[in-house]
């Protein structure tokens, strides 16, 4: 490469170049650092570009020029003016520039770009020298298995890192050529391994997943609890560790409260008629809800924590949807009858699904109901029917009789029958409807049962059902 003169050095003073590292064809503007340029007086601003590890020139690399202007807005507009490559010296040359302030955006296949300003003038004439890294970025996103981007996850490259940004971003920088192996950690959840990813001249974009691990618990009924026939409560820790029982009395149904601090469930003490108890999230302080009725089950908190929903039987009757209140207040009956499955809310809490056979059909289906909607119909007075007004019909005309026809001695009394209905219009069967009241939704039909639906955050209306048939 050609060598500096000291006249070379002294018209440095004209114009100053500040370039910075940046990725490979990016237009991010970063803080200006690098070498000094000179512009000529006919406006040339010209250089070299040079591998930082070799100190040879660097053959094809791509030198932009760029100016910018400020809109109106506050934004800034970047323009390119003029293009070119270095030749095998690694040189690049602009001439016939008008006077003003540019942009020098330096990119190489294999190498981190560099950019930095340049003011062209009519001063003495210079030579700017870039000195460009080996390698590329290796960038991209993290994250969950929700879809959301994971902060502070750790990325390891080979022996390169970063950890992600507020929104899961990652840079890594310089990488060389070469096959790596990637992983992406941080506690709470499992690592993600990626073997063999196989880095070359361009800058790689990745998106990596990290699941999340289980946590907290999962209460549930167990059989044969104590050497007995009962069930109990029980919980679980959602990684399959830390079983522990809670109950041992004939226990079942157990619902958490949003806060997961305690349990509603249904007992059958001494093997009788089931009541909803509450207790505590360690199996303490079991009692039975105030005002709670016996054949009351399976409870289901909902989510603002204040009400549970649950099935009702009375005596010699069918089993019935209410709702009431944690102390036990407030309890209001939301269906007619049939409905015999745990109840699930709505996120919302303003509806509740359950099954329910209707009258004459011979399995269960899921029906929602709307909580305010139910109520306001039960309460909303009968509408009154609007009289008609009266019509006096015209008189008719008057149309002579005429004798009636003989009996066929020869025709049966069912064909005499049947002759009489020839030419009526054929009279529908009786069939008795579905009474489907204000508010209530049918969810799902057919021959097989559908039954214990489940509501799922943000999407509720897609049913979990353990089994049976989602309508088409």
């Amino acid at each position: 490469m050609a060598h500096l003169t000291r006249y070379t050095y002294l018209s440095f003073f004209a114009l100053t170049l500040f370039a910075s590292v940046i990725g490979c064809g990016d237009d991010e503007v970063v803080d200006d650092i690098g070498p000094q340029v000179v512009a000529t007086p006919e406006g040339i601003v010209k250089g070299t570009i040079i591998d930082l590890v070799t100190e040879q020139g660097i053959v094809g690399a791509q030198v932009t020029l760029v100016t910018e202007k400020k809109l109106p807005g506050g934004d800034i507009e970047q323009e390119d003016v003029a293009s070119t490559a270095t030749n095998s010296s690694g040189d690049f040359i602009f001439g016939e520039l008008k006077t003003g302030e540019y942009i020098l955006k330096i990119t190489a296949r294999g190498y981190l770009g560099q950019q930095g300003r340049v003011e062209v003038t009519r001063k003495e004439p210079g030579i700017v020298n870039f000195r460009l890294e080996p390698g590329v970025r290796f960038k991209g996103t993290v994250i969950s298995d929700d879809g959301k981007g994971v902060a502070n996850v750790l990325i390891s490259l080979g022996e390169r890192a970063a950890v992600t940004s507020g929104g899961g971003q990652y840079d890594i920088s310089p990488v060389s050529k070469g096959v790596y192996n990637l992983t992406a950690e941080k506690p709470g959840y499992h690592t993600t391994h990626i073997p063999g990813i196989t880095v070359g001249d361009s800058d790689i974009s990745r998106k990596i997943t990290i699941r999340r691990k289980a946590a907290g618990q999962i209460v549930f009924a167990r059989g044969n609890v104590a050497g007995n026939d009962f069930f109990g409560i029980s919980v679980i820790n959602a990684d399959r560790t830390g079983e522990k029982p809670l109950t041992h009395l004939s226990d079942v149904q157990p619902s958490w409260s949003p806060n997961g601090r305690e349990i509603a469930f249904s007992r059958s003490e001494n093997r009788g008629l089931p009541q909803i108890y509450i207790m505590d999230n360690r199996g303490s302080n079991a009692r039975p809800i105030r005002g709670g009725h016996f054949n009351d089950r399976n409870p289901a908190w909902s989510p603002d924590g204040r009400r549970i929903a649950f099935i009702h039987s009375r005596v010699l009757g069918q089993p019935a949807l209410y709702t009431m209140n944690v102390n036990g207040g407030n309890r209001v009956r939301l269906s007619d009858c049939h409905a015999d499955s745990v109840p699930t809310w709505s996120p919302d809490g303003t509806q509740i699904a359950y099954s329910y056979q209707p009258k004459g059909e011979g399995t269960r289906n899921l029906f929602v109901v709307d909580i305010e909607a139910f109520l306001a119909a039960q309460e909303a007075p009968p509408t009154k029917a609007e009289p008609e007004p009266e019509i006096v019909p015209e008189p008719e005309p008057a149309i002579p009789q005429q004798p009636e026809p003989e009996p066929d001695p020869h025709q049966t009394p069912d064909e005499e029958d049947k002759k009489e209905g020839e030419g009526n219009p054929p009279q529908a069967p009786s069939v008795d409807p579905l009474g489907i009241q204000e508010g209530v939704q049918r969810l799902t039909t057919g021959s097989n049962n559908n039954f214990e639906p489940s509501g799922l955050e943000s999407r509720w209306l897609e049913i979990g059902i353990y089994q049976g048939k989602f309508p088409a």
